[in-house]
């Protein structure tokens, strides 16, 4: 999971287990950034997480799942900048070490995140 900001740069990240709900690490996250505004895919749309959110005075760009009876509003045209995060992991994923996952443990998997991230942003 990773937080980028609108250029493109590497803001968080966190690396959690394949079965952990990724909502639940978004709130850690965030805290100690100066976000206004949240985008973010049908996994985190979660009434608790929207919530504290607005507490925050974030504003989350989060479409409802299909089983939400009364759906939430989104701006779709602010929810199509959710390409940014997207290309940046694709970007991540030119780094062959990253892609296949060669480092087992999850300190160096770390580090190598963010000397490919400290590459991405100084191209």
């Amino acid at each position: 999971m990773a937080c980028v900001d609108a250029k493109r740069r590497l803001v968080r990240f966190a690396l959690i287990p394949g079965n952990a709900a990724e909502h639940r690490t978004v709130l850690p996250l965030l805290d100690g950034v100066d976000a206004t505004e949240l985008i973010a895919d049908k996994a985190y749309d979660v009434k608790a997480l929207r919530f504290e959110l607005a507490s925050r005075g974030i504003v989350s760009q989060i479409p409802s799942t299909r089983s939400r009876k009364l759906p939430f509003r989104y701006d779709a045209e602010r929810y199509k900048l959710r390409h940014v995060v997207e290309n940046w992991f694709a970007d991540l994923k030119q780094f062959r070490g990253l892609a296949t996952r060669y480092c087992k443990l999850v300190e160096r998997f770390r580090a190598f995140v963010c000397l490919a991230a400290w590459v991405l942003a100084t191209r």
